[in-house]
């Protein structure tokens, strides 16, 4: 808390319909505290279907960073779900939503956590975290956050909507014990 750090921040990548852009972050020193690699797509509001990346943004292609200084991309998918080992449930409210009116990245990635076994919380660090975005959620949907067991150091997480099961986000974390 109260820490000065630098959030840099550059795109890397296009493909088909999707884009790359890549986070480091440093503390006061420097140094490199961490780093995230992210794929967005582009979305057409007026029909909620995925739409092909514009000519005119393909043309900065040219502009990026050169891929060797790229992160590693993210997981496009996360072993399946299987016994959920903890289980929460939660109602999306209205300061849990974004300029669109839907669930927030960091509300799905929090709600996620809280579902995360009490000892695993109590005595180790969150290292890794690789999170899908499946679906949209939005306001007062009832969702049921479940986490399960891949090994000793790491969870498989998920959000379900809870009045038709739909699965809205999935997530691995990776943790070091304290």
């Amino acid at each position: 808390l109260g820490e000065e750090i630098e959030v840099y921040t550059y795109p890397s990548g296009f493909e088909r319909v999707f884009t790359h852009r890549d986070f480091r972050i440093y503390n006061a020193a420097g140094d490199e505290i961490a780093q995230a690699s992210t794929t967005w797509l582009l979305m057409n509001t007026g029909t909620r279907r995925m739409a092909r990346i514009p000519e005119e943004l393909l043309a900065y292609n040219a502009l990026l960073p050169h891929p060797t200084g790229y992160l590693q991309r993210t997981a496009d998918s996360l072993p399946s779900f299987i016994e959920a080992i903890q289980t929460r449930h939660f109602r999306v409210g209205w300061y849990d939503l974004d300029f669109n009116f839907h669930l927030t990245n960091s509300k799905y990635v929090e709600f996620m956590l809280e579902s995360t076994d009490m000892s695993l919380l109590n005595n180790a660090t969150l290292q890794e975290m690789d999170i899908l975005f499946q679906a949209e959620c939005t306001w007062n949907t009832d969702i049921i956050a479940e986490t399960a067991y891949l090994e000793e150091n790491s969870r498989l997480h998920r959000l379900l909507r809870a009045d038709d099961g739909k699965e809205l986000a999935r997530a691995r974390t990776v943790w070091q014990k304290s």
